[in-house]
């Protein structure tokens, strides 16, 4: 799923940092780099010094990574309506207040 969000953003926002991209799907630095290294030796993005700070690298979406973004975003856009398909407007309006409440939970802190 960490893969998929991040190609999803840089689809979105071509040429984000590691530090920008780990806020952006809510994951650690380290974690994004782990995933930035994994889809690069994919050869889904590339990375290259930031033309802004010669010290940052950016990343970039190959030809090979966005198509597979987009072959992943059109699957995911599938499953979500084959969900959505299973419950009328009434019950989805439940389900997503009942998973809103659950994420606001799940946000606090003791």
């Amino acid at each position: 799923m960490p893969q998929y969000v991040t190609l999803l953003v840089l689809q979105q926002s071509s040429g984000m940092s590691g530090a920008q991209l780990a806020r952006e799907c809510m994951v650690t630095p380290q974690t994004m780099t782990t995933i930035l290294t994994n889809l690069e030796n994919k050869g889904l993005i590339t990375r290259e010094t930031s033309s802004v700070h010669q010290k940052v690298l950016v990343a970039k979406l190959t030809r090979t990574g966005r198509a597979l973004a987009k072959k992943a975003d059109t699957l995911a856009r599938g499953v979500e309506q084959r969900l959505a398909d299973a419950f009328d407007d009434t019950e989805q309006a439940q389900l997503r207040e009942l998973l809103e409440r659950s994420a606001a939970a799940l946000r606090k802190t003791d």
